[in-house]
């Protein structure tokens, strides 16, 4: 998982601090991985899951992904929940 990995995985080895009891510590960190992740050239063959998943933790947020953004990546992710 490229968010994972690529984007937290930078954010450490950057030195950049981390505290989930920190709102806005948690949610910088979580929106420079939802950026790798989409912008990445394997976006497309991203599962269905893990794109709902990613939209209901992240991408549903305002600060992490503007509503054009949401609408580009995530649309048919909007309101719609994978069983």
């Amino acid at each position: 998982m490229r968010h994972e990995v690529v984007g937290h995985g930078n954010d450490w080895l950057a030195g950049i601090p981390y505290d989930y009891h920190d709102s806005k510590t948690f949610w910088a960190w979580g929106k420079r991985a939802t950026h790798k992740e989409i912008h990445s050239k394997f976006w497309p063959k991203i599962s269905s899951g893990f794109k709902q998943w990613l939209y209901d933790v992240y991408g549903s947020v305002p600060y992490v992904l503007p509503i054009n953004q949401r609408m580009q990546y995530f649309g048919k992710y909007d309101g719609f929940k994978i069983d």
